[in-house]
């Protein structure tokens, strides 16, 4: 399917549920309207299209949506802080777009969210030290893009960039968290010591970083849950000493 999104159509939809045109060869920008569908989409479903434009502020009204894909568009500028209001959201993906700016702290509402992706976008700043709140967070993909101060994610290509700390306030992910993937970063540091809270993470992507210190030996606790632990590549001023907590193999 080609052509664009009829905005006008789309909002007599009053009772629509879920909205998916993805896969096609769509253009231009998402419709301001689908924001008066509040009263009901729960699913919005636009990956892999060309799409371009931004991501209009005014979804913030789609206070019921649980599913949110974007993933492989065209959108550009920065993630709308009034998507703060997306309270019920369990997915949300905008991987391999050129969004830039921050990744709002004001996101830490999404207490619900369990699939967190931004995955090759252009985002730099600061990891919300608030996003703790976030205790159903399953799957968190930040690699490979421009963050900086507590994270710093870049493709081997890209210059070098700001240096910073994982934020030890992840801790409170401890029953959630499955897959913590920030390879491709120059994260400084050491790792912190207060991750050994999590109960059942499945994939630790940590390579290609700048972390100085030691494997906390808190890891050990997460015992047979843990099946790919990748920390290799962490090459720094003073290079990470390896020592192998018990426990994690």
């Amino acid at each position: 399917m080609s052509g664009t999104l009829p905005g006008a159509a789309i909002a007599n939809f009053t009772l629509m549920g879920a909205l998916d045109f993805s896969n096609n060869s769509l253009t231009r920008t998402l419709p301001l309207e689908i924001s008066t569908l509040s009263a009901s989409l729960q699913v919005l479903s636009v990956f892999s299209t060309y799409i371009s434009g931004t991501l209009p502020p005014e979804y913030g009204a789609l206070v019921h949506l649980q599913y949110f894909n974007a993933w492989r568009m065209r959108i550009s500028r920065s993630l709308p802080k009034e998507y703060s209001t997306l309270v019920n959201l369990l997915t949300f993906d905008v991987a391999y777009n050129t969004i830039n700016g921050t990744l709002p702290p004001e996101y830490s509402t999404w207490t619900s969210i369990q699939h967190f992706n931004t995955y090759e976008t252009f985002i730099s700043g600061t990891l919300p030290s608030s996003y703790d709140a976030w205790t159903s967070i399953v799957s968190f993909d930040v690699s490979r893009f421009l963050i900086s101060n507590s994270i710093s994610v870049f493709s081997c290509e890209r210059p070098k960039l700001h240096s910073g700390t994982i934020p030890p306030e992840y801790q409170f992910w401890a029953a959630t968290v499955i897959t913590f993937n920030t390879c491709g970063n120059v994260i400084r540091g050491s790792l912190p010591p207060e991750l050994g809270a999590w109960k059942v993470v499945q994939r630790f992507l940590h390579y290609n970083n700048l972390l100085t210190g030691a494997l906390p030996p808190e890891y050990g606790s997460w015992g047979s849950s843990v099946n790919a632990f990748y920390v290799y590549n962490n090459l720094s001023p003073e290079r990470f000493r390896h020592s192998t907590p018990s426990g994690v193999t």
